[in-house]
Formats: C-alpha cells, sequence, structure tokens
C-alpha cells in the first residue's frame, strides 16, 4: 500500500475519507472466509460495533460503508463540520477503544490488534466516493477469491 498521508491535505476539512486499518502482523483477528464471505468472529462484531460508535465520541463524524475483514479494516467517515483537530485523532481513538475492548474479550491485555497507524485516501469526488464503496463492498468477496486460490494472482512487479 502506498505512502498513508496526503501531507498537503488540512484533514480537519469536511468532506469523505477511506481509511483503511491493519492487524497486527496481518492477524486474523476478525474472522474467517466461508463460501466467499467474511463471517466475523466475536472480536471482528466488536471491532464493527466499536466504528460505528465513533459519532458518539466525535458528533461531527459520521460513519459511512463499512467492511470488516479478518486482518484489516475498510471505512469511509465524512467529516460533516471543521474538526477542531485532525480526522486521525478519532482513528487513534477508535483503535485504541477497540483495542482495549478486543484484549478484554479475549483475555489477553498484552495482545497487539493493529499496525501503526493507519492508510487513507481523501475522497474528492462523487465518483471516486462511489467507486470506493463498491471496493470496500466486493472486498470480502475477493479477499476469500484470494485466500482460496493464491495460485490465481501473482504479483507483478
Amino acid at each position: 500500500m502506498p505512502g498513508k498521508r496526503m501531507y498537503v491535505h488540512d484533514y480537519t476539512r469536511v468532506g469523505f475519507y477511506m481509511i483503511t486499518i491493519l492487524t497486527a502482523a496481518r492477524c486474523r483477528l476478525f474472522g474467517e472466509c466461508r463460501d466467499n464471505r467474511v463471517c466475523l468472529s466475536s472480536a471482528g462484531e466488536l471491532v464493527q460495533k466499536r466504528w460505528h460508535e465513533i459519532p458518539m465520541h466525535q458528533p461531527a463524524i459520521e460513519t459511512n460503508t463499512l467492511v470488516v475483514m479478518p486482518d484489516h479494516v475498510h471505512g469511509i467517515v465524512y467529516v460533516k463540520e471543521q474538526l477542531p483537530k485532525p480526522v486521525g485523532a478519532s482513528i487513534r481513538g477508535f483503535k485504541s477503544g477497540a483495542t482495549s475492548a478486543v484484549r478484554l474479550l479475549l483475555g489477553d491485555p498484552a495482545l497487539e490488534v493493529w499496525e501503526d497507524g493507519y492508510h487513507d485516501r481523501v475522497i474528492m469526488n462523487a465518483d471516486t466516493l462511489r467507486a470506493e464503496r463498491d471496493y470496500i463492498r466486493d472486498n470480502p468477496r475477493r479477499y476469500c477469491v484470494r485466500q482460496a486460490h493464491p495460485d490465481f494472482f501473482v504479483k507483478v512487479d
């Protein structure tokens, strides 16, 4: 995945942002593939619930399209009004709260849940928003096909 930030962008501004967060070491904490669908574990369901609670902590942010995958999360947030701090502050809060809840759920206070940071894309127009939503909605199918048939996918440098 390319760089993590668009350094010339003001992340307190109104707009849509696609966020991707990976689990530590791409560990499959949040579910598994069955019949080309992702079936969430209890930890995955908890992460999904926590994501939708972001607006409770920051009312200027609306959660939008979301998919929780076995080893990562893709979500779109909409910043409805200028934020006092960049959107990343709310993403860090989500990660921290989800980490605490997953550790408690799994009974492992030292569990590394997430990789450091997150990846984002600033969504600049309606066509890009539509494309990102389509990508997110289709992600479980693509992920599960890739897991079931890794030989179908060759990485070309």
